[in-house]
């Protein structure tokens, strides 16, 4: 979506098309590895929004949009990201973060 390369008619339900599209990337990714999330977990370090990512973590997240276009083709690269990247697998959600924000971070601890 970042290079203008996007075909297909998107409907996100967040006021950030970019977010959306993200949640949407996760939700696969997660899919694909035999972990379905529901729609409101997202990794944890996406909390503070997209627009709190460097250029490199977004660039990390382009290149797995990428992989997951072919995942039959790239299941091995798609498979070693889930191993070795652990903020990929690092979820919560807005309840948690409604808990975190109240009491504190305990759950990260």
């Amino acid at each position: 979506m970042r290079k203008n390369t996007l075909q297909k008619k998107l409907d996100v339900f967040s006021p950030n098309i970019l977010e959306g599209v993200c949640e949407y990337l996760f939700m696969d990714f997660h899919a694909l590895m035999n972990n379905e999330i529901f729609y409101s977990y997202q990794p944890l370090y996406l909390r503070g929004g997209i627009q709190t990512l460097s250029e490199l973590e977004l660039c990390e997240l382009d290149e797995l949009a990428e992989l997951l276009a072919e995942p039959d083709k790239n299941i091995a690269q798609i498979d070693h990201l889930r191993e070795t990247n652990e903020k990929l697998s690092v979820l919560t959600n807005n309840t948690q973060n409604i808990y975190d924000d109240t009491f504190g971070s305990t759950s990260r601890k």
